[in-house]
């Protein structure tokens, strides 16, 4: 059985032509049927799984496409300009855009005791999702939020001229 413990922490049912990502203890028993020609009951799986420091819990997503020194390099540079900011020497808005998208299903698996479940995001196309723009304006304490179709060059531009627009009408705290 250490080939069915190996299985579940090296590899995803859909390797094995399985449905889906995680490992439930259906998938558990399709795969032993597939592999061994035998059945065997889920309280048995379980057991086997517990007593190789495995547990059911619910996966984490992990972003395919982070990297810790770009980010690392973006938050130093960030820090020098809010003190700058906390000081009233710059004024900072913070422009964003967001992209709220289908994206899959993070569900529960077996997992080694103590440690996360990760499981890999498919990271959708732009095109399917819905886009937002953003504008914080740091010393006023207000923000602009706009929604006008997809994110592209034409509507970042009209997001633009309705930040301009909403700049002149920002009334600062006395």
């Amino acid at each position: 059985m250490t080939t069915l413990v190996a299985t579940v922490r090296a590899s995803e049912p859909c390797d094995h032509g399985l449905p889906g990502y995680g490992w439930s203890l259906k998938k558990l028993r399709r795969w032993v049927n597939q592999v061994w020609q035998q059945d065997v009951s889920r309280s048995l799986l379980r057991k086997i799984l517990k007593q190789n420091e495995l547990s059911w819990k619910k996966c984490q997503k992990l972003l395919k496409k982070a990297n810790p020194a770009t980010r690392q390099a973006y938050i130093q540079a960030f820090q020098e300009q809010f003190e700058q900011l906390c000081r009233e020497q710059v004024r900072i808005i913070y422009i964003d855009e967001s992209h709220f998208h289908r994206d899959l299903d993070l569900g529960y698996t077996w997992a080694t005791v103590g440690k996360p479940a990760w499981r890999a995001s498919d990271c959708p196309r732009l095109a399917d999702r819905i886009n937002w723009y953003g504008a914080y304006d740091f010393l006023a304490g207000q923000c602009l939020l706009w929604h006008e179709g997809p994110c592209n060059g034409e509507q970042k531009i009209q997001f633009l001229h309705r930040l301009k627009a909403w700049l002149a009408t920002v009334r600062y705290p006395l």
